[in-house]
């Protein structure tokens, strides 16, 4: 997609260039690029939402990096919610918001699962407590 400006955008290029390197190296490890490479691979994952069944397929990807600790868990966790939620589903881990508002200091979440039990997930996943991570997301 083309910027009002005339350009691509930032996560539309990081995008391609990553589905190139996937392409042509396969997807890549930490012990070949490094942890923080391996950062910005998730994040780019994470933002490709310009290409969502592109996103959707990257999901076994970053679990199998997970399960290789060349990323951390709660990188799935996000990005599962995040396919979920733009898929029009609930999400599990509750790690998207539908509204925040700095000012009135509110952190709402989107549509979840089995909310009963959803500290329990976020604890598996290796995830801080619900309230507390409204309250890290609303001092940004």
């Amino acid at each position: 997609k083309i910027s009002p400006y005339g350009m691509s955008s930032t996560d539309e290029i990081n995008r391609d260039h990553l589905k190139e390197i996937i392409k042509k190296h396969g997807f890549p490890t930490r012990k070949l690029i490094g942890k923080d490479a391996m950062r910005g691979v998730f994040l780019i994952i994470q933002h490709a939402d310009g290409d969502r069944e592109w996103q959707k397929s990257q999901l076994p990807n970053i679990e199998l990096a997970v399960s290789k600790g060349d990323l951390v868990k709660n990188n799935y966790t996000y990005l599962y919610d995040r396919i979920k939620v733009n898929a029009g589903e609930k999400q599990r881990y509750g790690s998207q918001f539908a509204n925040v508002d700095f000012k009135k200091k509110i952190a709402e979440l989107r549509e979840t699962e089995d909310l009963a039990n959803l500290e329990k997930r976020r604890r598996e996943m290796g995830m801080i407590p619900i309230e507390m991570y409204k309250r890290l997301m609303l001092k940004r």
